[in-house]
């Protein structure tokens, strides 16, 4: 993430007194954490003293009607961070869920232009038919909460576990339909035997409301 977001120079503190993200999938806590180090970079080259505000959505670790083969075993950010992060309308954390998509669309416009949206959302690796059918799911809704809560001229950075199926392609021509320019990115600190490659969409361009409920 820190990589992605040093050589796309995704995070412009010269136009904001303030900058806002939100970081989906995020358990537990890799893409915050890289964002924050790659901030604090940045804000003491600047002039400005440019406040950071971010939220995270994941899994509740501590809902106990949560799956727990898919949940975090290290909660320890969450619990140390615990205002920064946000569980839905029903406390789960799945934002597979329209009420939970719609309360972080709220909870975004309430904080003011969100400029980055992270989403790490994936099995990563797994080649099941049944893998794959829960990743195109996730990472469509993925996809669909970041539109509807991204400022005009946002960027989005998403995990994608693979590129070779009809569901991702399919996602690859949706954002690329919003975004002025859509990359594949791999890393060079990606493992070389991964699969693993990251959409990075560059300075979103809005989309109508009739579109966004559509999708919704």
């Amino acid at each position: 993430m820190y990589e992605i977001l040093s050589a796309f120079q995704l995070i412009n503190l010269q136009c904001t007194k303030k900058f806002i993200s939100l970081h989906l999938c995020e358990a537990r806590g890799a893409f915050v954490s890289a964002t924050n180090h790659y901030f604090m970079g940045l804000r003491k080259q600047s002039e400005e003293n440019i406040e950071w505000d971010w939220v995270a959505c994941t899994l509740n670790p501590h809902f106990e009607g949560n799956d727990q083969r898919h949940l975090t075993g290290d909660d320890a950010l969450i619990t140390e961070t615990v205002v920064h992060w946000y569980f839905g309308a029903d406390n789960t954390g799945d934002m597979r869920l329209r009420p939970n998509i719609e309360g972080a669309w709220e909870k975004m416009k309430s904080k003011g232009p969100v400029m980055l949206v992270t989403a790490d959302g994936c099995m990563g690796g797994a080649a099941s038919g049944q893998a794959c059918a829960m990743d195109a799911q996730l990472q469509f809704c993925q996809v669909v909460t970041a539109m509807g809560a991204l400022s005009k001229g946002g960027n989005l950075v998403m995990r994608m576990a693979s590129l070779c199926d009809h569901a991702s392609l399919c996602l690859v021509y949706l954002v690329s339909c919003v975004f002025a320019r859509t990359s594949v990115c791999k890393p060079t600190t990606s493992a070389s035997t991964s699969s693993e490659t990251f959409l990075v969409c560059e300075h979103f361009e809005g989309i109508a409301e009739d579109y966004l409920q559509a999708l919704l």
